[in-house]
């Protein structure tokens, strides 16, 4: 694997380490922390993200969707540090699943973090 992007939150402490598989385009995204999460937060900081084409697209099927499946949870799509947009949803126990488009919102690619691990 190769490391493509590393993330920051607050530019002192590394947040997130993206590397490529080889031969592919999928990647993994890795969240260091220092202290292990409380048990439910866990659920968010351990996600599965899907790349779609179109996060307003993709909103609007779910929005269409939300009411027959019973999910009631606000559907927000956010820009996240990487500059790409985002839509997150949870399952009733608080697992997250992201959507995420494949590009930056100006095609330019966000510039990596320099920040240091977090430290035990």
């Amino acid at each position: 694997m190769q490391e493509i992007w590393r993330g920051s939150r607050d530019g002192k402490t590394l947040d997130w380490v993206n590397v490529q598989l080889p031969d592919s385009d999928d990647y993994i995204e890795f969240l260091p922390y220092g202290e292990l999460p409380a048990a439910g937060k866990r659920g968010s900081q351990h996600h599965i993200c899907l790349v779609v084409p179109d996060i307003p697209a993709a909103a609007a099927t779910i929005q269409g969707r939300a009411g027959k499946a019973g999910y009631s949870r606000p559907i927000e799509t956010r820009t996240g540090i990487n500059r790409k947009r985002q839509l997150n949803l949870f399952d009733p126990d608080g697992t997250r699943s992201e959507l995420m488009e494949p590009t930056t919102i100006d095609g330019k690619p966000a510039p990596p973090a320099t920040a240091m691990p977090p430290r035990r």
